[in-house]
């Protein structure tokens, strides 16, 4: 549905930043994918079968390539993140990481 624009209707939009002034409303996007969701779902499954945790991280960017929901899902039991491409970053940067964990 279009809206002209006018106060009223810009206050009472749900999105006001999904307005324009030609009066297009942007569609609403889910930028979670089914997909994810359900991978997600499926590894919390798996992991909890499983004794040990091998986590491997890219030493560019640890933190980016890490998920946020793994240390829940592994709650109580071992696990050993491993940081590949080590050779890409500077020894100050790795002695960082090293003390943060």
């Amino acid at each position: 549905q279009m809206s002209s624009y006018n106060s009223n209707n810009y206050e009472e939009m749900e999105d006001p930043d999904s307005f324009s002034l030609s009066g297009y409303q942007r569609p609403k996007v889910n930028w979670y994918p089914g997909h994810i969701a359900k991978a997600e779902r499926q590894l919390s499954e798996t992991l909890k079968s499983v004794d040990v945790v091998i986590e491997v991280r890219d030493a560019r960017a640890p933190k980016a390539t890490a998920h946020p929901s793994v240390g829940k899902w592994t709650a109580g039991r071992p696990r050993v993140v491993v940081m590949t491409r080590m050779d890409t970053v500077t020894a100050a940067c790795r002695e960082s990481w090293r003390r943060a964990y």
